[in-house]
């Protein structure tokens, strides 16, 4: 017998180790969480550190409203991503803000940071600043909300990004400046996905 969508879910929801009350509950109502199972732990071991695949991108102890939205843009088709929206296709809203928020409960390890010369990451902290990237993520680059953290992700996937912003791609907002992402050349591509992912915050909630 083929399992409903509704089913699917609804497992989907349990796996995480969530008690819900609903998807208008206080923000502050405690929600314990069970031991990592299931389907999230499906999803961490490829989205995790050490992964040969490195345009993967690390999601635990990622920013919970970037997360949510990520999981629905897949689900409606609104960011490609193999294998992300057959991943997604069955889930209802609950399991996807029950997903962005057990993921982003999780403490944050980086990237192994990529080997770079001094004159590469002050080339890749200029362009950085060039473009205005501090006025959304924060001058850490930890992001907030529903803004990425970008501080120790994958460079290979930084870069995988940086470059659809470039071609158009994917989606980028215009900056504080009101400075867009669809002029970045290969070298700046490279120099700033290397500063990101090199980068290791003083003061870091999610260390």
């Amino acid at each position: 017998m083929t399992m409903t969508r509704a089913l699917r879910s609804s497992l989907v929801t349990a796996a995480c180790g969530l008690a819900w009350a609903g998807p208008l509950a206080a923000a502050d109502a405690p929600r314990p969480m069970g031991p990592i199972s299931g389907p999230l732990e499906q999803c961490l071991a490829c989205h995790r550190p050490g992964n040969p695949a490195e345009a993967v991108p690390l999601i635990a102890g990622q920013n919970e409203g970037y997360l949510r939205n990520q999981l629905r843009a897949f689900r409606e088709r609104h960011r490609d991503g193999f294998p992300m929206p057959a991943f997604t296709v069955d889930l209802d809203d609950m399991a996807v803000i029950a997903y962005a928020e057990r993921l982003s409960a999780m403490p944050w390890e980086p990237a192994a940071a990529p080997v770079a010369s001094e004159l590469a990451l002050a080339a890749g902290a200029e362009a950085v600043d060039r473009h205005d990237c501090a006025s959304c993520h924060g001058p850490a680059f930890l992001g907030a909300g529903e803004i990425p953290r970008l501080a120790g992700q994958n460079r290979a996937y930084l870069a995988r990004q940086l470059r659809d912003f470039a071609r158009a791609g994917r989606h980028h907002p215009p900056v504080g400046t009101g400075a867009r992402m669809y002029h970045l050349d290969a070298a700046e591509v490279g120099a700033i996905a290397t500063w990101l992912a090199a980068l290791r915050p003083a003061t870091d909630p999610g260390r």
